[in-house]
């Protein structure tokens, strides 16, 4: 596989991470039976908050659509609009959408409850941004004769 190819992957991650921010990262469910809890008789009342309800959501985002910036950059060979070298650019995504990902997977481990489960939304986002960084950290042993 290709520096441009590994890169455009890259930058494609971003929108998956968007995507994922989107989607719900959790589902609270509140069953008939735990009424008492809910103040609410014989009505199963559930909901879901995406990323963006979270603290970490935002930053999550933003580290990630500079890291896509970063490798989409390289990919088109745009590296001329920023003062810095392609390897720069390529250590700067990975290095963002690492730090999305460990992000990501502190809001996957943390501990909410018996009643709530995490969603789709937090996988795609933990994957995305992993794939994110590991595409850049590829394309960085790549020869610069593929930019």
């Amino acid at each position: 596989m290709n520096r441009t190819r590994l890169t455009m992957y890259a930058a494609a991650a971003a929108v998956l991470v968007f995507l994922g921010c989107i989607l719900p990262w959790v589902t609270l469910s509140f069953p008939p039976e735990t009424a008492a809890f809910t103040e609410v008789q014989g009505i199963h009342i559930k909901t879901s908050a995406n990323g963006f309800d979270f603290s970490k959501g935002t930053w999550i985002l933003i580290l990630s659509l500079l890291g896509g910036s970063a490798a989409a950059l390289v990919w088109k060979k745009m590296t001329g609009i920023v003062p810095l070298h392609p390897q720069q650019l390529l250590l700067t995504g990975a290095g963002t959408y690492g730090l999305a990902a460990v992000l990501t997977l502190t809001e996957v481990l943390s501990s909410r409850g018996p009643m709530a489960s995490n969603g789709i939304g937090i996988y795609l986002t933990f994957l995305a941004a992993a794939a994110g960084a590991a595409c850049c950290v590829l394309a960085l042993k790549k020869p610069d004769a593929a930019v």
